[in-house]
Formats: C-alpha cells, structure tokens, sequence
C-alpha cells in the first residue's frame, strides 16, 4: 500500500477474505493469499476493521505473521437478527434455573450445547452461550427432567447472529437424526411407563442403577446410560442382541460388548451394596425385613430373631426332558 520495500521481519501476510475485501477496495486491484502488508498498514487496517465490527483480527499472531505463516481470524457476525424466541438470563454468576450463585464452595458449569439444544426443543426456550448452572441440574449433557421443568423465560424475544443460527440447525438436525432410537440420555425422549416397561425400572429408579455404574466410561457412540438400559432391557425382554441393535442403533458387537461390560462393572460396584448377606446387618434385617408374623411363629416375638425362608419352587436343576416323574412333579 505505501509501494516501498519491506523488510523480511515486517511483513504481514493478508490472511482472511475480509481484509483482501477491503485492501482490494482501497487499491482497486486484486489482492492474494501471499500477498503482504507492512505491519503499520496492518494495525491502521485492523483498527479500521474494528471499528466497523466486521472483522477482528487477532492479536496475538504476530509471532506467526513475523514467520510468514497464516495468523488466526475470526469472523464477527454481530447479533442484529430479532427472533420471537424467549430465553433466558445471559449472566454468568448465577445458575439459569435456581438462581444460585457462583461461589467458591458452590461452582458453576457452563451449560453443555446438548442441553441448551434439549431446552429449545421441549420448552422453547433458547440457552445463550456460556450460560451457567448447577452441576446437580444434569445427568450427562442433559438436564434432569425436574429441572428442565423449571427452567424459566426472562425475555420474550432473542437476538441471533449467524453462528448462533447455524449452531442450532446443527445441532436440532442431530437430535432428529437420533430420534430413530431407544435413548435414555434424554430424559424427555421417554415416558415415565416407557422405563417401567423396557427395564422394569422407574425413572428414579433407572437413575439411581446409572450412579452405581462407576467403572464405565461414556464414548462418542454410546453413554453409561444407554450402556445400562441395554443390559436391562435384554433381563426385561430377552431380545437377542440383533434386534438391540437395531432398537438402539448399534452394531452386533457394540451390543454385546455393552452387556458384558455393564454386568460386570454391576457386580463390582451395585451387587454387594444392596444383594448379599454382607449388604445389610443383622439388626437391620430383623427390624426391617421380618414380618410380625414369622416373629410370633417361629420366634415367640423376640425382636433380635432375623427369619427368612428358602424357597425353591424355582431352583433350576437338570432333568431329562422326557421322563415319566416330569408330570408327577407338575
């Protein structure tokens, strides 16, 4: 631009379309890639730029620029575009949906892009970016169901920019894509009767297993929860692992890799907490689980007597299939 010589440690290369623009429109010629600038062409162009909130260049490139190499740029859309979707507080202090504040005994999570997603789709109510909120309000990347319920409009109306806009599609088009499947990362995808007949489980109680699953890890195809109603809904339905498949969109070993994984990480973390003589004491047991009855029969109502009774109408033992006792024992 100032058609002088310029030092090799003073050359600044034009690294995005919007400063070729506008080069281009001061020079009234055409402007590449390789071609370069001096740095106080650079800085005079960048406050211009700036001032006009199209493009900001980044400021810490020039150990880059000195190299000759292509800095950082990042396009600013400013947010002019007015929708009728309501939305909540954009502050950072405070949690979205109780109100909390952000302290250091009581920390804050941003709110995960999958649940903001959940959010506008259920409520209709749009989550800005690096909104806050307690990490209690989430199961996963997505809020628990009494706390999306809570969740709470402050304005009517939200401004959109075009990577907020392109975010959304993004990320609805994924939640569509999903909708073909079992999925019970999103509480609101089933019903309250669609846990009991699937796992035998309630909501509460489905959620209360997944805390116990300690030694599984989630992965980008599937979570701790999907991995978990898998082994449930195999006890509950005894489908064989290619319908699974297809019932939770995964493949044959993906299935059997989850049932597997899922019982043992079970019998490791929830099965001596709550099966087993070694899960309860003997006091408990006599207290809670020893019927007045059984007390008066078989103890003459001494409290410290724990009964239990052996049933085995449904022990499995090995019989030939054809045997005249078979209908006798019927």
């Amino acid at each position: 631009m100032l058609k002088t010589h310029v030092k090799e440690n003073n050359r600044r290369p034009v690294i995005n379309t919007q400063l070729q623009n506008y080069i281009e429109s001061l020079i009234k010629r055409n402007v590449y890639e390789h071609d370069i600038i001096c740095s106080k062409c650079r800085s005079r162009i960048r406050r211009e730029l700036q001032s006009q909130t199209l493009v900001d260049v980044a400021t810490d490139d020039d150990e880059n620029c000195a190299q000759g190499l292509p800095g950082p740029a990042e396009v600013i859309s400013p947010k002019t575009l007015q929708l009728s979707i309501s939305s909540t507080s954009k502050s950072h202090r405070r949690c979205i949906i109780c109100k909390k504040e952000n302290t250091r005994r009581h920390r804050l999570v941003v709110v995960p892009k999958e649940s903001a997603t959940q959010a506008l789709i259920d409520k209709g109510i749009f989550i800005s970016t690096n909104s806050r909120c307690c990490p209690d309000h989430l199961i996963g990347k997505y809020f628990k169901q009494n706390s999306l319920k809570t969740v709470q409009k402050s304005s009517s109306s939200s401004y959109f920019n075009r990577t907020d806009i392109s975010e959304l599609l993004e990320r609805t088009r994924a939640v569509i894509k999903d909708t073909g499947k079992l999925n019970f990362d999103i509480s609101s995808s089933l019903s309250d009767d669609d846990y009991v007949n699937l796992t035998g489980l309630t909501r509460k109680q489905f959620d209360a297993v997944a805390l116990h699953v300690k030694d599984l890890r989630n992965s980008e195809v599937r979570s701790v929860r999907t991995c978990l109603a898998i082994l449930l809904v195999k006890l509950r339905t005894g489908l064989s692992n290619s319908i699974l498949s297809t019932l939770f969109s995964l493949k044959y070993h993906q299935i059997r890799r989850a049932v597997h994984s899922t019982r043992e990480s079970l019998i490791q973390s929830f099965v001596p907490s709550f099966l087993g003589f070694n899960h309860i004491t003997h006091q408990e047991f006599s207290q809670k689980h020893t019927t007045p009855t059984a007390k008066t029969l078989f103890a003459n109502d001494n409290d410290g007597t724990a009964i239990f009774v052996l049933d085995g109408t449904y022990l499995y033992i090995q019989k030939k299939l054809v045997s005249p006792i078979s209908k006798d024992d019927i």
